[in-house]
């Protein structure tokens, strides 16, 4: 985006908020700046702030500052909790872009024998010397779909295909 508006491609950006806008304060000032030199104003929806209307960038990094503060906080928890569910024995698994498993009834991984034919034809072909570009042909030459149901394999992991 910032190429963009140095195209002149980008005239205003609107942004939810500023913790949307930055990871810290840092980046936001810095970011901020470089946006007002290119006279393009940031307008912050939740914080009702307007970077082209701003005479300070005092409220701002205030504002940044606890933005971030917060953010740091509920990373914190979500870490902790992690932590907390992986001391138990717990682990959250991403079924629906996961091949091969699924969510059992006992809440453990099952294995869903169709697609573990799959995954055990995909290991087989690449310990046989085989390429990821020859495999992605080989499993859509064969019309077998991804786990979100597309038709096109992608290389690294994902594709931008729609779903068949």
């Amino acid at each position: 985006m910032i190429r963009w508006c140095k195209r002149g491609k980008i005239d205003l950006i609107l942004t939810k908020s500023i913790s949307r806008f930055a990871r810290n304060t840092e980046d936001c000032l810095h970011y901020v700046r470089m946006l007002k030199a290119l006279r393009i104003p940031v307008i912050f929806e939740t914080e009702r702030l307007d970077t082209s209307q701003m005479d300070s960038e005092f409220f701002l990094a205030m504002l940044g500052a606890n933005s971030q503060a917060k953010s740091e906080a509920t990373s914190s928890r979500v870490k902790w909790g992690v932590r907390a569910a992986f001391r138990e024995g717990k682990v959250r698994y991403q079924y629906k872009r996961w091949m091969g498993y699924r969510k059992g009834a006992d809440g453990k991984l099952e294995i869903i024998p169709e697609e573990a034919r799959v995954i055990r034809q995909i290991y087989d072909a690449y310990l046989s010397g085989k390429s990821l570009q020859d495999i992605k042909r080989m499993l859509e030459d064969e019309g077998i779909v991804t786990k979100t149901g597309l038709t096109v394999w992608s290389m690294g992991g994902y594709s931008e295909h729609s779903p068949k």
